[in-house]
């Protein structure tokens, strides 16, 4: 601490010693975000992680946002279109888990939100300490998700020493909570006696309670990081000596080294395009090479991969150039560097156009599948990167980071809100119907689980025999068995829409629900008899389904309990053919 000496001049009179770091005590309204913190973290933990991430997170997500735009905003300056814009973005994109499942597109949403969330954070706070319109933005982005939060605990620890005097009123308020508690166990008793609602839910919550115990330690592990990182944002200590670090110091590497690399890249290139140019431009007539011995499949897997990882390294390698060679006289790139880099570029694009014809034809010959429909999606996205990459070399000064973030969102944010496995169902069985396709892989439909209910149902009505007799034995495995729509005392457990956890709910889920019932209603006589047996049969522990994708192509059902096995008979439609299992 600084003494002051006879002439009132303050001086540190041990100037070896580190002064001693001044914190800025904890206030009220950090006292209440912190709880708001500590709950919105408990919601998430209930809500979303323990049901599967559907409606729970949607609505956890919104709290979310809600306490941390309240909490964090700089009333000082006003949040950027590109800040308010990742913002409503992230919300958007916590929609559609509520409405379908498939649980890559699902992953990849909440890996987005968890981005576009950062993004808005750091802007409504005013904190960005670097340059939003480049590759610089992922720098903050990553300091503020995983360097930030820790680094603020100890902020957060002093702060609330400091406090410590004005936290005699938030210990008073603790202590009128525990007051209260005695008082709950006398009313709440009376409560459950005057209404069987409240008795019903008391009676789950009891039931759970090792589960709440469990999701409040949860939440208190997770507290340290989600509060230290909002109170990083709201109390920004740290100096922001980055923005008066000159970008100049970075470019170090000649510019002839840049021209020379850049130039052998350029001549294997077009000496590899050159000689593949059978392999690339077949896939534009629609037909594989010419002895090409792999199927339409693997050559457009191949095409992909090989596209792929070449973009991925010419990015970097362009980008490399850019951020780390040295400027001419003027101040601006090398003309080679740029003719170059725009040639690399355009190589790159050529090869998305090839594997976007590949998979074309993959599709045209198999149909559709989520994997491919992604696949697409992964590719016209690489485009985008790439046309504002060509940009970039001739515009340096244009921002090209903030838009290519929001169109890659909003292009991804439009795949989730598609439903893609419902499409790939109903696009397959479509071109299956109408004679597009020879066969349908029905094995396939049963595992996308829900979303595709309503097109196996329609395989159900084929003129086929087998095709609409494995497309009911492949509903049958969904909804009695994969899906769980019910127990075996008929009781609703979470698959049921009419009785099932909120939580856990999402509209393909209760269309399917929905589906299933008229299906079932729509049977009669010895039809509804046999798929009555049949469920009774796949729900029955005693018995085994061979499947509808066996490996020998046999359909039966074995029951160890009476040594049988039982086949199905196409005459009689019917499980009615009996063999010993040992004999």
């Amino acid at each position: 601490m600084d003494t002051q000496n006879q002439n009132g001049v303050y001086y540190n009179p041990n100037p070896y010693l580190k002064p001693k770091k001044e914190y800025k005590p904890f206030t009220k309204n950090d006292f209440t975000f912190l709880l708001l913190t500590f709950f919105a973290g408990f919601i998430l933990i209930d809500f979303a992680i323990m049901k599967g991430f559907h409606l729970g997170f949607t609505i956890s997500y919104l709290i979310i946002f809600v306490i941390s735009t309240l909490y964090v905003f700089n009333k000082e300056s006003k949040p950027s279109v590109f800040t308010t814009l990742c913002g409503a973005l992230s919300l958007v994109a916590a929609v559609p888990l509520s409405l379908y499942y498939n649980a890559l597109v699902n992953a990849f949403s909440v890996v987005l939100i968890i981005g576009l969330f950062t993004i808005y954070i750091i802007g409504i706070s005013n904190t960005f300490k670097r340059s939003q319109s480049n590759f610089k933005i992922g720098f903050d982005m990553f300091e503020t998700a995983a360097i930030s939060p820790f680094e603020s605990i100890s902020e957060v620890a002093g702060s609330i020493k400091a406090g410590a005097n004005k936290g005699k009123k938030y210990l008073s308020a603790l202590l009128g909570i525990a007051v209260a508690l005695p008082v709950l166990g006398v009313v709440i008793p009376l409560l459950v006696e005057s209404d069987a609602a409240f008795e019903k839910l008391i009676n789950i919550v009891l039931k759970n309670i090792g589960i709440y115990i469990g999701e409040l330690i949860a939440a208190c592990v997770i507290l340290p990081y989600t509060y230290s990182l909002l109170f990083a944002k709201k109390h920004p200590s740290t100096p922001d000596y980055r923005k008066n670090k000159k970008t100049s110091d970075l470019r170090k590497i000649p510019v002839p080294g840049c021209i020379s690399f850049l130039c052998v890249i350029s001549i294997t290139y077009l000496v590899y395009l050159f000689s593949q140019l059978a392999y690339f431009f077949s896939a534009f007539k629609g037909l594989l090479p010419e002895g090409y011995t792999r199927t339409a499949s693997a050559f457009a897997r191949r095409g992909f991969v090989e596209m792929f990882a070449i973009c991925v390294i010419n990015v970097l390698i362009i980008s490399g150039v850019s951020a780390f060679s040295k400027r001419v006289e003027n101040g601006k790139r090398s003309i080679a560097i740029k003719l170059f880099s725009l040639f690399i570029s355009l190589f790159s694009l050529l090869l998305i156009a090839t594997a976007m014809q590949k998979m074309k034809l993959n599709i045209s010959t198999y149909g559709f599948t989520v994997n491919r429909l992604l696949v697409s999606i992964l590719m016209v996205m690489t485009a985008v990167v790439l046309i504002f990459f060509i940009i970039h070399i001739f515009l340096p000064k244009v921002s090209y980071m903030q838009p290519l973030i929001i169109i890659c969102s909003v292009i991804f944010i439009f795949a989730a809100f598609s439903n893609l496995d419902s499409i790939t169902a109903n696009y397959n069985v479509s071109l299956y119907t109408s004679g597009e396709l020879k066969s349908v892989d029905i094995a396939e439909l049963r595992d996308m689980g829900n979303e595709s209910i309503p097109a196996v149902i329609e395989l159900t009505k084929s003129k086929d025999k087998k095709v609409s007799h494995e497309a009911e034995m492949a509903l049958i495995e969904m909804v009695y068995e994969k899906a769980n729509f019910y127990n075996d005392d008929t009781e609703a457990n979470e698959y049921n829409m009419n009785y099932g956890d909120f939580r856990a709910w999402y509209l393909s889920k209760e269309k399917a629900h929905k589906a299933i019932k008229e299906y079932e209603n729509s049977l009669d006589g010895a039809k509804k008899t046999e798929y009555n047996k049949r469920v009774s049969m796949i729900k029955n522990k005693d018995y085994h389904y061979s499947g509808i994708d066996a490996y020998d192509d046999e359909d039966y059902f074995d029951n160890y309990e009476n040594n049988k096995t039982y086949y199905y008979n196409p005459k009689t439609d019917s499980y009615d053919i009996e063999k010993k299992v040992y004999e």
